[in-house]
């Protein structure tokens, strides 16, 4: 009697291929995959850039970050998509979307607050 409570418990009395695969997910539920890079965003002002290595530092406070760019960074300046060298100079204050130390967008404002 044990063994068929067992049994009709796994599933394998009772449409013994249909039940594990419905409730796969719910019993065995997939781990969450966390990118290796997860997008963030960080504000500043420019402090110095390094043209010979598509690199610029940011800052806001106590914190600076140094941030790479290739050809793929999208560059906005006041809102208006504009060249690197535009938008990669000191004294601009800018919000970067990147992922590790790769800016995927940059996008400064010329005037200051």
């Amino acid at each position: 009697m044990k063994i068929a409570n067992i049994g009709i418990l796994c599933g394998t009395l009772s449409l013994p291929l249909a039940i594990p695969a419905v409730f796969e997910h719910a019993i065995c539920p997939q781990a969450a995959v966390v990118p290796a890079n997860p997008v963030e965003v960080s504000t500043g002002v420019i402090q110095s850039v390094d043209r010979n290595n598509n690199t610029f530092v940011l800052a806001e406070q106590d914190v600076e970050i140094t941030l790479e760019v290739d050809e793929n960074t999208v560059f906005l300046l006041d809102g208006v998509e504009a060249s690197k060298d535009d938008v990669l100079q000191r004294d601009h204050r800018a919000v970067v979307t990147h992922r590790g130390e790769l800016a995927t967008r940059v996008a400064a404002r010329s005037e200051p607050d």
